[in-house]
């Protein structure tokens, strides 16, 4: 595939990015290259790689999952100055 003035006017059109004529040219060949790089890499054959979940292996020490007691909000909300309904009460701040 290679890209043409249409091709880019349709990129162009597409995207809602006006093209300066000056940089069409320089575009152009950018994209081409581009493209032409992808092209290479699709030709590498990769059967025999085995896919990665993670390109890193490492057997992450994560915690346990464990059950503790409730909050008890009652208690900590004699620590605040305002609570009602079990909720803390502060200043309003947007008006």
């Amino acid at each position: 595939m290679t890209i043409d003035d249409k091709t880019l006017e349709n990129l162009s059109k597409l995207s809602k990015i006006k093209i300066d004529e000056n940089l069409r040219n320089k575009l152009r060949e950018d994209l081409n290259l581009t493209i032409n790089m992808i092209d290479e890499i699709n030709k590498i054959d990769c059967d025999q790689i085995e896919e990665l979940s993670h390109p890193i292996k490492d057997n992450f020490n994560l915690r346990e999952d464990k059950v503790f007691k409730e909050i008890d909000r009652e208690s900590l909300q004699k620590t605040s100055n305002k609570t009602e309904d079990g909720f803390y009460l502060v200043p309003k701040v947007i008006e």
